[in-house]
Protein backbone atom coordinates (compact mmCIF):
# COMPACT_ATOMS: atom_id res chain seq x y z
CA UNK A 1 0.00 0.00 0.00
CA UNK A 2 3.01 2.88 0.94
CA UNK A 3 5.46 2.78 -1.36
CA UNK A 4 7.81 4.89 1.13
CA UNK A 5 9.89 2.07 1.86
CA UNK A 6 12.74 4.46 3.21
CA UNK A 7 12.26 4.08 6.65
CA UNK A 8 12.44 0.22 6.36
CA UNK A 9 15.90 0.43 4.53
CA UNK A 10 18.60 -0.81 6.93
CA UNK A 11 21.41 1.45 5.20
CA UNK A 12 20.04 4.67 6.56
CA UNK A 13 22.15 6.05 9.57
CA UNK A 14 19.89 5.28 12.54
CA UNK A 15 17.29 2.95 10.82
CA UNK A 16 13.94 1.75 11.77
CA UNK A 17 14.24 -1.50 13.02
CA UNK A 18 11.25 -3.62 11.66
CA UNK A 19 11.63 -5.97 13.62
CA UNK A 20 10.00 -3.70 16.84
CA UNK A 21 11.95 -4.11 19.69
CA UNK A 22 9.21 -2.67 21.90
CA UNK A 23 8.26 0.37 23.04
CA UNK A 24 11.65 -0.02 24.97
CA UNK A 25 14.92 -0.36 23.23
CA UNK A 26 18.74 0.74 23.90
CA UNK A 27 20.63 2.58 20.65
CA UNK A 28 23.94 4.41 20.92
CA UNK A 29 23.62 8.41 20.45
CA UNK A 30 25.34 8.94 16.92
CA UNK A 31 25.17 12.91 16.33
CA UNK A 32 23.51 15.72 17.35
CA UNK A 33 22.14 18.34 14.48
CA UNK A 34 21.45 22.08 16.23
CA UNK A 35 19.79 23.79 13.20
CA UNK A 36 23.31 24.73 12.04
CA UNK A 37 25.33 21.73 12.08
CA UNK A 38 26.46 18.58 13.69
CA UNK A 39 27.60 18.85 17.34
CA UNK A 40 28.60 16.17 19.54
CA UNK A 41 27.13 17.23 22.58
CA UNK A 42 24.05 19.40 23.55
CA UNK A 43 26.06 20.58 26.97
CA UNK A 44 25.81 24.85 25.17
CA UNK A 45 22.77 24.02 23.78
CA UNK A 46 19.95 25.81 26.07
CA UNK A 47 16.96 23.59 27.38
CA UNK A 48 13.91 23.31 25.59
CA UNK A 49 15.90 24.60 21.92
CA UNK A 50 14.79 22.13 19.03
CA UNK A 51 17.65 20.10 18.10
CA UNK A 52 17.47 16.66 16.13
CA UNK A 53 19.29 13.70 17.20
CA UNK A 54 20.52 10.45 15.32
CA UNK A 55 20.70 7.05 16.21
CA UNK A 56 22.96 4.00 15.34
CA UNK A 57 19.31 2.63 15.08
CA UNK A 58 15.92 3.05 16.20
CA UNK A 59 12.51 1.84 17.12
CA UNK A 60 10.91 5.28 16.32
CA UNK A 61 8.64 5.01 13.22
CA UNK A 62 9.41 7.89 11.06
CA UNK A 63 6.75 9.31 8.44
CA UNK A 64 6.21 7.85 5.74
CA UNK A 65 3.77 6.42 3.52
CA UNK A 66 0.96 8.17 4.69
CA UNK A 67 1.51 7.06 8.51
CA UNK A 68 2.52 9.76 11.10
CA UNK A 69 5.81 9.58 12.89
CA UNK A 70 5.97 8.48 16.65
CA UNK A 71 6.52 10.26 19.62
CA UNK A 72 8.31 9.76 22.69
CA UNK A 73 11.51 10.16 24.73
CA UNK A 74 15.04 9.31 24.84
CA UNK A 75 16.57 8.80 28.57
CA UNK A 76 19.11 7.96 30.25
CA UNK A 77 18.63 6.38 33.74
CA UNK A 78 17.21 9.17 35.16
CA UNK A 79 19.43 12.14 34.60
CA UNK A 80 18.76 12.74 30.92
CA UNK A 81 15.66 13.30 28.65
CA UNK A 82 14.83 14.26 25.46
CA UNK A 83 11.83 14.69 24.67
CA UNK A 84 11.12 13.48 20.85
CA UNK A 85 7.84 15.13 18.78
CA UNK A 86 8.29 13.92 15.30
CA UNK A 87 11.14 11.62 13.27
CA UNK A 88 11.22 12.71 9.28
CA UNK A 89 13.84 10.91 7.41
CA UNK A 90 15.99 13.33 5.45
CA UNK A 91 19.23 12.50 2.96
CA UNK A 92 20.05 9.03 4.20
CA UNK A 93 19.45 10.40 7.95
CA UNK A 94 16.44 9.43 10.33
CA UNK A 95 16.54 12.74 12.61
CA UNK A 96 14.29 12.59 15.81
CA UNK A 97 13.21 16.04 16.53
CA UNK A 98 12.57 17.75 19.45
CA UNK A 99 14.54 18.69 22.84
CA UNK A 100 16.24 17.87 25.56
CA UNK A 101 14.15 18.61 29.17
CA UNK A 102 16.96 17.52 31.43
CA UNK A 103 20.42 16.60 31.49
CA UNK A 104 22.74 16.58 28.52
CA UNK A 105 23.04 14.23 25.15
CA UNK A 106 26.54 13.52 23.95
CA UNK A 107 28.09 11.37 21.06
CA UNK A 108 28.45 7.82 21.98
CA UNK A 109 25.84 8.04 24.95
CA UNK A 110 23.46 4.60 25.36
CA UNK A 111 19.60 5.94 25.85
CA UNK A 112 16.76 4.21 26.03
CA UNK A 113 14.31 4.36 23.51
CA UNK A 114 10.54 4.73 24.34
CA UNK A 115 8.12 5.58 21.81
CA UNK A 116 4.57 6.63 22.61
CA UNK A 117 2.91 2.76 22.89
CA UNK A 118 -0.30 4.68 23.59
CA UNK A 119 -0.50 6.85 20.63
CA UNK A 120 1.42 3.77 18.42
CA UNK A 121 -1.50 1.17 19.57
CA UNK A 122 -4.48 3.25 17.58
CA UNK A 123 -1.90 3.68 15.29
CA UNK A 124 -0.95 0.24 14.29
CA UNK A 125 -5.48 -0.73 14.31
CA UNK A 126 -5.54 2.26 11.80
CA UNK A 127 -2.73 1.08 9.36
CA UNK A 128 -3.71 -2.69 9.57
CA UNK A 129 -7.32 -1.42 9.18
CA UNK A 130 -5.95 0.12 5.87
CA UNK A 131 -4.86 -2.53 4.37
CA UNK A 132 -8.23 -4.30 5.45
CA UNK A 133 -10.47 -1.41 3.84
CA UNK A 134 -8.76 -1.68 0.58
CA UNK A 135 -8.98 -5.22 0.19
CA UNK A 136 -12.83 -4.88 0.57
CA UNK A 137 -13.38 -1.80 -1.60
CA UNK A 138 -11.78 -4.43 -4.09
CA UNK A 139 -14.36 -6.76 -3.17
CA UNK A 140 -17.03 -4.82 -3.38
CA UNK A 141 -16.58 -2.18 -6.07
CA UNK A 142 -14.56 -4.26 -8.64
CA UNK A 143 -10.77 -4.13 -9.83
CA UNK A 144 -10.43 -0.78 -10.69
CA UNK A 145 -10.42 0.48 -7.57
CA UNK A 146 -6.67 1.82 -6.78
CA UNK A 147 -5.59 3.30 -4.04
CA UNK A 148 -4.47 7.24 -4.66
CA UNK A 149 -3.41 8.08 -1.30
CA UNK A 150 -4.08 7.92 2.58
CA UNK A 151 -3.23 9.11 5.96
CA UNK A 152 -3.05 7.00 9.36
CA UNK A 153 -2.55 8.78 12.52
CA UNK A 154 -3.51 8.15 15.91
CA UNK A 155 -7.40 9.58 15.58
CA UNK A 156 -8.77 7.64 12.17
CA UNK A 157 -7.65 6.56 8.63
CA UNK A 158 -8.27 8.15 5.43
CA UNK A 159 -7.97 6.40 2.02
CA UNK A 160 -8.54 7.76 -1.08
CA UNK A 161 -9.14 5.91 -4.24
CA UNK A 162 -10.05 5.51 -7.58
CA UNK A 163 -13.32 5.18 -8.38
CA UNK A 164 -15.96 7.30 -11.55
CA UNK A 165 -18.97 7.88 -9.05
CA UNK A 166 -19.86 7.83 -5.18
CA UNK A 167 -20.38 4.82 -2.73
CA UNK A 168 -23.89 3.88 -2.72
CA UNK A 169 -25.12 3.47 1.02
CA UNK A 170 -25.18 -0.30 0.37
CA UNK A 171 -22.50 -0.49 -1.05
CA UNK A 172 -20.64 1.23 1.77
CA UNK A 173 -23.03 -1.11 4.38
CA UNK A 174 -21.09 -4.45 2.30
CA UNK A 175 -17.57 -2.70 2.40
CA UNK A 176 -17.75 -2.52 6.38
CA UNK A 177 -19.33 -5.47 6.79
CA UNK A 178 -16.66 -7.13 5.10
CA UNK A 179 -13.92 -4.98 6.60
CA UNK A 180 -15.32 -6.29 10.37
CA UNK A 181 -15.87 -9.84 9.15
CA UNK A 182 -12.05 -10.18 8.01
CA UNK A 183 -11.04 -7.89 11.35
CA UNK A 184 -12.95 -10.49 13.50
CA UNK A 185 -11.28 -13.79 12.19
CA UNK A 186 -8.34 -12.69 14.51
CA UNK A 187 -5.98 -13.57 11.52
CA UNK A 188 -2.34 -13.13 12.61
CA UNK A 189 -0.53 -10.55 10.67
CA UNK A 190 2.88 -11.53 8.41
CA UNK A 191 6.00 -8.91 7.43
CA UNK A 192 8.84 -9.86 5.32
CA UNK A 193 11.49 -8.18 3.03
CA UNK A 194 11.56 -9.94 -0.12
CA UNK A 195 12.93 -9.35 -3.16
CA UNK A 196 11.16 -6.98 -5.01
CA UNK A 197 10.89 -9.00 -8.64
CA UNK A 198 9.74 -11.92 -7.06
CA UNK A 199 6.96 -9.93 -4.34
CA UNK A 200 5.55 -8.72 -7.48
CA UNK A 201 4.89 -12.11 -8.87
CA UNK A 202 1.90 -12.66 -5.66
CA UNK A 203 -1.44 -12.77 -6.95
CA UNK A 204 -3.83 -10.36 -5.82
CA UNK A 205 -0.60 -8.17 -4.52
CA UNK A 206 -1.56 -4.60 -4.05
CA UNK A 207 0.86 -1.76 -5.01
CA UNK A 208 0.51 1.98 -5.18
CA UNK A 209 0.31 2.74 -9.73
CA UNK A 210 2.98 4.96 -10.30
CA UNK A 211 4.86 4.60 -6.88
CA UNK A 212 8.73 3.43 -6.67
CA UNK A 213 9.63 0.84 -4.24
CA UNK A 214 12.97 -0.23 -2.38
CA UNK A 215 14.94 -3.84 -3.29
CA UNK A 216 13.97 -6.05 -1.26
CA UNK A 217 10.68 -4.75 -0.78
CA UNK A 218 8.69 -5.60 2.62
CA UNK A 219 5.22 -7.35 2.09
CA UNK A 220 3.02 -7.51 4.58
CA UNK A 221 0.07 -10.32 4.34
CA UNK A 222 -3.16 -10.09 6.61
CA UNK A 223 -3.63 -14.01 7.28
CA UNK A 224 -1.47 -16.36 5.24
CA UNK A 225 2.81 -16.08 5.84
CA UNK A 226 4.69 -14.33 3.21
CA UNK A 227 6.82 -17.54 2.47
CA UNK A 228 3.87 -19.01 1.50
CA UNK A 229 2.36 -16.48 -0.98
CA UNK A 230 5.98 -16.93 -2.34
CA UNK A 231 6.03 -20.79 -2.69
CA UNK A 232 2.96 -20.69 -4.80
CA UNK A 233 2.60 -16.81 -5.45
CA UNK A 234 -0.45 -17.29 -8.24
CA UNK A 235 -2.60 -19.44 -5.78
CA UNK A 236 -6.29 -18.14 -6.85
CA UNK A 237 -7.24 -18.19 -2.90
CA UNK A 238 -4.82 -15.54 -2.49
CA UNK A 239 -7.15 -13.28 -3.72
CA UNK A 240 -9.25 -14.05 -0.35
CA UNK A 241 -6.65 -12.07 1.60
CA UNK A 242 -4.82 -8.44 1.66
CA UNK A 243 -1.07 -8.26 0.73
CA UNK A 244 0.54 -5.03 0.09
CA UNK A 245 3.83 -2.95 0.24
CA UNK A 246 4.19 -1.67 3.02
CA UNK A 247 6.59 -0.45 5.65
CA UNK A 248 4.79 0.54 8.69
CA UNK A 249 3.63 -0.74 11.75
CA UNK A 250 1.10 -3.44 12.01
CA UNK A 251 -1.10 -4.72 14.78
CA UNK A 252 0.02 -8.74 15.40
CA UNK A 253 -3.93 -10.10 15.21
CA UNK A 254 -6.28 -8.34 13.11
CA UNK A 255 -8.69 -9.07 16.43
CA UNK A 256 -6.69 -5.93 18.18
CA UNK A 257 -8.32 -3.45 15.84
CA UNK A 258 -11.93 -4.86 17.21
CA UNK A 259 -14.14 -2.72 15.15
CA UNK A 260 -13.74 -0.53 11.73
CA UNK A 261 -16.29 2.24 11.67
CA UNK A 262 -16.74 4.33 8.14
CA UNK A 263 -17.71 7.79 9.27
CA UNK A 264 -17.13 9.48 5.73
CA UNK A 265 -17.37 9.11 1.88
CA UNK A 266 -16.56 11.90 -0.02
CA UNK A 267 -15.45 12.72 -3.96
CA UNK A 268 -11.94 15.14 -3.65
CA UNK A 269 -11.57 15.14 -7.34
CA UNK A 270 -12.39 13.80 -10.68
CA UNK A 271 -12.58 10.05 -10.08
CA UNK A 272 -11.19 10.23 -6.54
CA UNK A 273 -13.27 9.14 -3.59
CA UNK A 274 -12.62 9.56 0.17
CA UNK A 275 -13.11 7.37 2.93
CA UNK A 276 -12.56 8.35 6.54
CA UNK A 277 -12.60 5.36 9.13
CA UNK A 278 -12.33 4.69 12.57
CA UNK A 279 -10.44 1.44 14.44
CA UNK A 280 -10.57 0.40 17.92
CA UNK A 281 -11.71 2.63 20.88
CA UNK A 282 -12.64 5.70 18.56
CA UNK A 283 -14.85 3.35 16.68
CA UNK A 284 -16.78 2.22 20.17
CA UNK A 285 -16.47 6.13 20.78
CA UNK A 286 -18.46 6.94 17.63
CA UNK A 287 -20.79 4.29 17.90
CA UNK A 288 -21.66 5.20 21.93
CA UNK A 289 -22.34 8.75 20.09
CA UNK A 290 -24.45 6.98 17.39
CA UNK A 291 -26.38 5.55 20.10
CA UNK A 292 -26.64 8.06 22.08
CA UNK A 293 -28.29 10.20 19.07
CA UNK A 294 -31.02 7.40 18.57
CA UNK A 295 -32.18 7.87 22.31
CA UNK A 296 -32.26 11.60 21.89
CA UNK A 297 -34.64 10.71 18.80
CA UNK A 298 -36.63 8.00 20.23
CA UNK A 299 -37.41 10.49 22.80
CA UNK A 300 -38.40 13.47 21.12
CA UNK A 301 -40.12 10.57 18.26
CA UNK A 302 -42.01 10.19 21.31
CA UNK A 303 -43.48 14.25 22.15
CA UNK A 304 -46.94 14.97 21.23
CA UNK A 305 -47.16 17.95 18.53
CA UNK A 306 -46.18 20.87 19.77
CA UNK A 307 -43.60 24.33 19.05
CA UNK A 308 -41.10 22.39 21.85
CA UNK A 309 -41.08 19.80 19.50
CA UNK A 310 -40.25 21.30 16.63
CA UNK A 311 -37.86 23.15 18.63
CA UNK A 312 -36.47 19.57 19.73
CA UNK A 313 -36.49 18.67 15.96
CA UNK A 314 -34.19 21.23 15.29
CA UNK A 315 -31.91 20.65 17.57
CA UNK A 316 -31.34 17.23 16.82
CA UNK A 317 -30.74 17.77 13.34
CA UNK A 318 -28.57 20.32 14.23
CA UNK A 319 -26.61 17.64 16.72
CA UNK A 320 -26.97 14.88 13.80
CA UNK A 321 -25.47 17.32 10.74
CA UNK A 322 -22.49 17.89 13.49
CA UNK A 323 -21.86 14.18 14.34
CA UNK A 324 -19.02 12.07 13.27
CA UNK A 325 -20.88 8.96 13.90
CA UNK A 326 -21.01 5.71 11.76
CA UNK A 327 -22.44 7.08 7.79
CA UNK A 328 -24.26 3.99 7.84
CA UNK A 329 -25.82 4.80 11.66
CA UNK A 330 -26.26 8.76 10.20
CA UNK A 331 -27.71 7.79 7.26
CA UNK A 332 -30.73 5.80 9.10
CA UNK A 333 -31.33 8.31 11.61
CA UNK A 334 -31.47 10.91 9.25
CA UNK A 335 -34.30 9.26 7.46
CA UNK A 336 -36.15 8.76 10.76
CA UNK A 337 -35.60 12.31 11.31
CA UNK A 338 -36.86 13.20 7.63
CA UNK A 339 -40.04 10.93 8.34
CA UNK A 340 -40.36 13.69 11.56
CA UNK A 341 -39.76 16.52 9.48
CA UNK A 342 -42.77 15.26 7.23
CA UNK A 343 -45.14 14.60 10.33
CA UNK A 344 -44.40 18.06 12.11
CA UNK A 345 -44.83 19.75 8.59
CA UNK A 346 -48.11 17.89 7.46
CA UNK A 347 -49.21 18.61 11.31
CA UNK A 348 -48.73 22.28 10.55
CA UNK A 349 -50.56 23.05 7.33
CA UNK A 350 -53.45 21.20 9.30
CA UNK A 351 -53.39 22.99 12.19
CA UNK A 352 -52.37 26.68 10.01
CA UNK A 353 -56.10 25.63 7.74
CA UNK A 354 -57.79 25.10 10.67
CA UNK A 355 -56.86 28.05 12.43
CA UNK A 356 -57.04 30.11 9.28
CA UNK A 357 -60.97 28.93 9.55
CA UNK A 358 -60.94 29.56 13.14
CA UNK A 359 -59.50 33.48 12.63
CA UNK A 360 -61.72 34.24 9.93
CA UNK A 361 -65.21 32.93 11.32
CA UNK A 362 -63.98 34.77 14.32
CA UNK A 363 -64.34 37.87 13.10
CA UNK A 364 -67.32 37.68 10.68
CA UNK A 365 -68.96 36.26 14.05
CA UNK A 366 -68.14 39.84 15.80
CA UNK A 367 -69.62 41.59 12.65
CA UNK A 368 -72.47 39.25 12.28
CA UNK A 369 -73.22 40.29 15.80
CA UNK A 370 -72.15 44.02 15.46
CA UNK A 371 -73.45 44.81 11.53
CA UNK A 372 -73.20 48.34 11.63
CA UNK A 373 -69.56 47.88 13.10
CA UNK A 374 -67.03 49.48 10.48
CA UNK A 375 -63.50 48.21 12.48
CA UNK A 376 -62.51 44.66 14.34
CA UNK A 377 -59.93 45.21 16.88
CA UNK A 378 -58.61 41.97 18.89
CA UNK A 379 -56.72 38.98 19.95
CA UNK A 380 -57.77 35.66 17.73
CA UNK A 381 -58.05 32.15 19.78
CA UNK A 382 -55.14 31.20 17.19
CA UNK A 383 -51.22 30.63 17.50
CA UNK A 384 -48.64 33.37 16.25
CA UNK A 385 -49.91 31.81 13.32
CA UNK A 386 -48.86 34.58 10.17
CA UNK A 387 -50.50 32.55 8.01
CA UNK A 388 -53.86 32.49 9.25
CA UNK A 389 -53.84 35.93 9.57
CA UNK A 390 -52.87 36.72 6.14
CA UNK A 391 -55.74 35.01 4.50
CA UNK A 392 -58.10 36.54 7.22
CA UNK A 393 -56.96 40.25 6.30
CA UNK A 394 -57.06 39.00 2.43
CA UNK A 395 -60.93 37.80 2.67
CA UNK A 396 -61.85 41.46 3.99
CA UNK A 397 -59.09 43.50 1.11
CA UNK A 398 -61.10 41.48 -1.25
CA UNK A 399 -64.60 40.89 0.17
CA UNK A 400 -65.42 43.12 2.23
CA UNK A 401 -63.11 45.97 1.66
CA UNK A 402 -65.55 48.86 3.60
CA UNK A 403 -64.50 47.02 6.77
CA UNK A 404 -61.38 47.14 8.85
CA UNK A 405 -59.36 44.67 11.02
CA UNK A 406 -56.54 44.88 13.22
CA UNK A 407 -55.33 41.19 13.84
CA UNK A 408 -53.30 39.18 16.90
CA UNK A 409 -52.18 36.00 16.86
CA UNK A 410 -50.61 33.90 20.22
CA UNK A 411 -49.57 35.59 22.97
CA UNK A 412 -47.59 35.45 26.59
CA UNK A 413 -48.36 31.72 26.43
CA UNK A 414 -47.10 31.04 23.75
CA UNK A 415 -43.97 32.88 23.67
CA UNK A 416 -44.56 34.26 20.64
CA UNK A 417 -46.91 37.08 19.34
CA UNK A 418 -47.88 38.17 15.27
CA UNK A 419 -50.21 40.63 14.52
CA UNK A 420 -51.93 42.52 11.24
CA UNK A 421 -53.70 45.01 9.77
CA UNK A 422 -56.49 45.60 6.90
CA UNK A 423 -57.68 49.45 6.35
CA UNK A 424 -60.86 49.18 4.88
CA UNK A 425 -62.32 52.07 3.01
CA UNK A 426 -64.57 53.19 5.73
CA UNK A 427 -61.41 54.05 8.11
CA UNK A 428 -59.10 54.93 5.05
CA UNK A 429 -61.79 57.92 4.37
CA UNK A 430 -61.01 59.25 7.52
CA UNK A 431 -57.39 59.59 7.13
CA UNK A 432 -56.13 56.13 9.20
CA UNK A 433 -53.16 54.46 7.43
CA UNK A 434 -52.25 50.92 8.31
CA UNK A 435 -48.34 52.52 8.52
CA UNK A 436 -49.03 54.46 11.56
CA UNK A 437 -51.73 51.73 13.06
CA UNK A 438 -49.38 49.29 13.07
CA UNK A 439 -46.75 51.49 14.17
CA UNK A 440 -48.30 52.26 17.59
CA UNK A 441 -48.67 48.64 18.20
CA UNK A 442 -45.02 47.83 17.45
CA UNK A 443 -44.25 49.94 20.04
CA UNK A 444 -45.51 48.29 22.52
CA UNK A 445 -44.87 44.65 21.84
CA UNK A 446 -41.19 45.20 19.96
CA UNK A 447 -40.16 44.50 16.48
CA UNK A 448 -41.45 46.12 12.87
CA UNK A 449 -44.02 45.86 10.61
CA UNK A 450 -43.94 45.93 7.42
CA UNK A 451 -46.18 45.72 4.04
CA UNK A 452 -47.64 48.32 1.15
CA UNK A 453 -50.89 49.99 1.87
CA UNK A 454 -54.04 49.79 3.15
CA UNK A 455 -52.16 46.69 4.88
CA UNK A 456 -48.77 45.82 7.20
CA UNK A 457 -47.93 42.93 9.09
CA UNK A 458 -45.00 42.21 12.01
CA UNK A 459 -44.08 39.65 14.58
CA UNK A 460 -43.43 41.28 18.23
CA UNK A 461 -40.15 40.59 20.19
CA UNK A 462 -42.28 40.85 23.71
CA UNK A 463 -45.54 38.43 23.53
CA UNK A 464 -46.06 39.03 27.11
CA UNK A 465 -47.31 42.72 25.72
CA UNK A 466 -49.33 41.13 23.60
CA UNK A 467 -52.65 42.68 25.82
CA UNK A 468 -50.98 46.17 26.11
CA UNK A 469 -50.88 45.60 22.14
CA UNK A 470 -54.36 45.04 21.60
CA UNK A 471 -55.51 47.90 24.20
CA UNK A 472 -52.74 50.53 21.94
CA UNK A 473 -54.29 49.69 18.96
CA UNK A 474 -57.91 50.12 20.34
CA UNK A 475 -56.96 53.72 21.85
CA UNK A 476 -54.87 54.78 18.99
CA UNK A 477 -57.93 54.60 16.94
CA UNK A 478 -60.76 55.59 19.21
CA UNK A 479 -58.46 58.68 19.23
CA UNK A 480 -58.00 59.13 15.83
CA UNK A 481 -61.73 59.13 15.13
CA UNK A 482 -62.23 61.89 17.72
CA UNK A 483 -59.61 64.05 15.50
Amino acid sequence: MHGDGDACDDEEQGAYDDQDPGPHGWQILLLIFDGKGFVKSTKDIAENTPISVILDKTNFYAEAGGQVADTGRLVIDESVEFKVLDVQSYGGYILHHGYIESGTLSSGDEVICEYDELRRSPIRNNHTGTHILNHALREVLGEDVNQKGSLVDDGKLRFDFSHKKGVEIPELKKIEELSNEYIRKNQKVYAEDVELEKAREIETLRAVFGETYPNPVRVVSVGVPVKDLLENPKKPEWRNISVEFCGGTHVEQTGHIKDLVIVEESGIAKGIRRIIAFTGDAAHQVQREATELARQLDIVEALPYSPEKEKEVKEVQQALSKATISTLTKDELKKKLDKMVKAITDEQKKRQKAEAKTALDTVQKYFTENPDAKAYVGQLPISANTKALTETIKHYSTKDKERSVYLFGGGKEENAVVHGVYVGTHLASKGVTAEAWASTVSDIVGGKSGGKEPTRQGQGTKPEATDDGVKAATKWLEEKLKL
